[in-house]
């Protein structure tokens, strides 16, 4: 099993910037479920989403410590 694992690790042709796969669970996700192998970038998403993303998520970071300072303070 092992070495099943070793040989399908050797056949993945990793870069620098891309996840090698640790388990055939893994392995499975990259190659049947199409499971991205690389993070995404963020500079090359193209701005306006790029935007939007950052103060949704800074949104809801604010909203979380806003309802936790007022559950505090209740």
């Amino acid at each position: 099993m092992k070495s099943e694992n070793r040989d399908q690790q050797q056949l993945v042709q990793t870069e620098s910037h891309e996840v090698a796969s640790f388990n055939s669970v893994t392995e499975h996700y990259h190659t049947i479920m199409g499971v991205p192998r690389q993070p995404a970038e963020m500079s090359s998403i193209p701005a306006p989403i790029r935007w939007f993303g950052y103060l949704g998520f800074g949104g809801i970071l604010v909203g979380a410590a806003t309802m936790l300072i007022v559950a505090l303070f209740h």
